[in-house]
């Protein structure tokens, strides 16, 4: 389990962002006397609703990456890989957060290609390390 280190700290990051992330649409909506169970409104002029869209988003995707990365340390899948992809994969995930909620597009979308990327490549890795597996 020390060899995925790296990982599961990565991990623990995501939790963290997505805690942050639900924090930060929770007061923004509050700050806005938004009424519970209601829409927001889509405007990206508004910080709720690219604070939404952001926590969405991060919803959206890092199931994928969890899995893969139960998957590959469950394999032992190489480790050199899986840390660096997991940590690429939350480093982008924290810069699209800032930049959807700073309404920088072309970073969110740079930051976005970069995560999406990373699950792609973890995706090989452990398909890589299943094969050696079934033919050893």
């Amino acid at each position: 389990m020390e060899a995925y280190l790296l990982t599961l700290i990565s991990l623990t990051f995501l939790g963290l962002l997505q805690l942050t992330s639900i924090l930060i649409l929770d007061y923004s909506l509050i700050k806005r006397k938004h009424i519970p169970g209601t829409v927001i409104e889509e405007s990206h002029r508004i910080f709720a609703f690219r604070a939404n869209r952001a926590l969405g988003n991060l919803n959206e995707s890092f199931t994928g990456l969890l899995a893969l990365a139960v998957v590959a340390i469950f394999i032992n899948a190489p480790s050199l890989w899986v840390n660096l992809l997991t940590s690429i994969y939350v480093i982008s995930r924290i810069i699209y957060a800032v930049a959807y909620w700073t309404d920088t597009r072309r970073l969110r979308s740079y930051a976005f290609c970069v995560s999406l990327a990373a699950i792609t490549l973890l995706f090989f890795v452990d398909s890589y390390a299943l094969y050696v597996i079934a033919n050893s």
